[in-house]
């Protein structure tokens, strides 16, 4: 019964026919424009979903170039401060879309966009807007003799997360993984990256417990002007570092500049515009001789424990 008088019968198609009203045909063209209705709202958001920006914060960016590397997608800028993000210093960024970099050069001073998600960091947009003579001060020294698989990687003296002096020495009679940071790195996919690195690998040691014993884990900050004892200790708290099994410590900075140097680390100590530098974890074998060197913060944890692994079996 449908309303107060009519009868309804099924037809051959299968639809719903009032015999007084013809409601059935008008059900079903209903329900037939509801659907289709809903597969355009459906595609709609699908494609409102694939045009969205990516979530994140977004941050205008002015400074100047000071090298171009367009075979890995990376600028190099010398930038002013970005309020709310970082101080002004030099730092490379990465591009998603290689025609950013197209007829850049060193001295170009540009304008951009900087994104800023919770892993990464890349110029969304760039632009230049004059051109200016690259400064002198700022650029890397003179680079000193790289330090071989299987050589000494030498000695440096240090100061721990809890103000005790250390040497690299005292560590001789385990595997040694070293790395360098700045607690002050802004950028997700530098130094941070390296810190929840490591503390993977130190969760996976935590479960392997032979290994664990013949390893140690070392950072060693670059920044010794802010990275005191004091921000080591909160910051090593604030990436699961236990101060014995992980340590934070660090020196000099002209100490940890040659120590790094040999290991194929560079930083860029500019007065105006602060560090920047590039990113290094060495792995040294029990004796003190250099197992290998890593480049990068996207190394796979099964990869390095690996390698700790085989300079642990040769020290046996």
């Amino acid at each position: 019964m449908i309303g107060s008088g009519g009868t309804e019968r099924s037809s051959a198609d299968g639809s719903i026919r009032d015999e007084q009203t013809g409601w059935g045909e008008y059900h079903r063209a209903v329900g037939i424009s509801r659907g289709a209705g809903l597969v355009v709202v459906a595609l709609l958001v699908l494609g409102l979903a694939c045009s969205r920006p990516p979530e994140g914060r977004r941050y205008p960016l002015t400074g100047q170039v000071l090298a171009v590397h367009t075979e890995r997608n990376e600028i190099l800028i010398r930038h002013e401060e970005i309020p709310g993000f970082m101080d002004a210093m030099t730092m490379p960024f990465g591009v998603k879309d290689p025609k950013l970099l197209a007829g850049r050069i060193p001295g170009d001073v540009v304008r951009g966009t900087l994104f800023v998600g919770e892993t990464t960091t890349y110029l969304e947009a760039l632009e230049k807007t004059g051109f200016g003579p690259v400064p002198s001060e700022g650029q890397p020294r003179g680079t000193l003799p790289l330090v071989e698989p299987g050589h000494p990687v030498g000695d440096i003296s240090l100061v721990d997360q809890q103000g005790k002096k250390r040497t690299l020495s005292e560590f001789r009679g385990k595997v040694l993984a070293i790395t360098f940071i700045f607690t002050r790195c802004p950028m997700p996919e530098f130094c941070p990256a390296l810190d929840r690195g490591f503390a993977r690998l130190h969760a996976s040691l935590a479960k392997d417990r032979d290994l664990a014993a013949r390893v140690q884990l070392l950072t060693i900050s670059f920044d010794p002007e802010h990275d005191t004892s004091e921000v080591l200790t909160n910051h090593a708290r604030k990436v699961g570092a236990d101060g014995t099994s992980w340590v934070f410590a660090t020196g000099a900075a002209a100490d940890v500049d040659r120590f790094g140097a040999s290991l194929g680390l560079e930083v860029i100590r500019d007065p105006k515009t602060g560090i920047t530098h590039n990113l290094r974890t060495a792995l040294v074998d029990p004796e003190g001789n250099l197992g290998s060197v890593v480049s990068g913060a996207d190394w796979k944890t099964e990869d390095v424990l690996s390698e700790l692994r085989r300079l642990a079996r040769g020290a046996r």
